[in-house]
């Protein structure tokens, strides 16, 4: 069975909810000797996400990082283009972030495209656009693309982060000026 196959099932089993399955089925598809390609290491990263199979995603994630050269950034668009069932944002997800990495603005529009097409509100996807443009010092791309977010009333979600510190959690919000404070449930302002 070629690694095509192999992919789409795994894939389809981590769109259905089932990552143990898509995990096994990738350790099978090891085991009859043949290489994973970059969509399938997406859905195993994707499937060990579900997981929280910390340890295998790292392993996946170093075989992708040897492996998940420019030249495959070619070969996993087409096999995307190419499978046997409509491709879903799981399978398009990581690809505009290989884009980005070997800075092939093209491959990131059109992919952006397929992804906005499926989850037109996900403000993700104009960001990871943007951010390929901006490292690219394309200025008038970048607020082209801000300007869309705008016009179809797509809101970024704010990055946060949290702190523990004498058992009270601090949460900052980027943008936002007031700190808040948890402590053994309480919510103080």
């Amino acid at each position: 069975m070629p690694v095509r196959s192999w992919t789409t099932m795994i894939a389809g089993f981590v769109q259905c909810g089932k990552p143990k399955e898509a995990i096994s089925l990738f350790t099978q598809m090891e085991e009859a000797g043949l290489r994973p390609n970059v969509v399938t290491v997406v859905a195993v990263l994707t499937a060990c996400a579900d997981l929280r199979a910390i340890d295998l995603g790292r392993k996946i994630h170093e075989y992708s990082e040897r492996s998940g050269r420019a030249a495959l950034l070619q070969e996993a668009y087409e096999l995307i283009m190419n499978m046997p069932i409509e491709p879903n944002g799981v399978v398009w997800g990581d690809l505009p972030c290989g884009c980005k990495v070997h800075m092939n603005i093209e491959m990131a529009e059109e992919v952006t495209k397929h992804l906005l097409e499926l989850d037109p509100l996900n403000d993700g996807y104009y960001t990871v656009l943007s951010n390929i443009y901006a490292e690219a010092k394309r200025w008038e791309d970048v607020t082209r693309v801000r300007k869309l977010l705008r016009d179809r009333g797509v809101k970024k979600t704010p990055g946060w982060s949290s702190i523990t510190v004498d058992g009270v959690v601090h949460e900052f919000v980027a943008g936002d000026e007031t700190l808040r404070r948890y402590s053994r449930g309480d919510i103080n302002y």
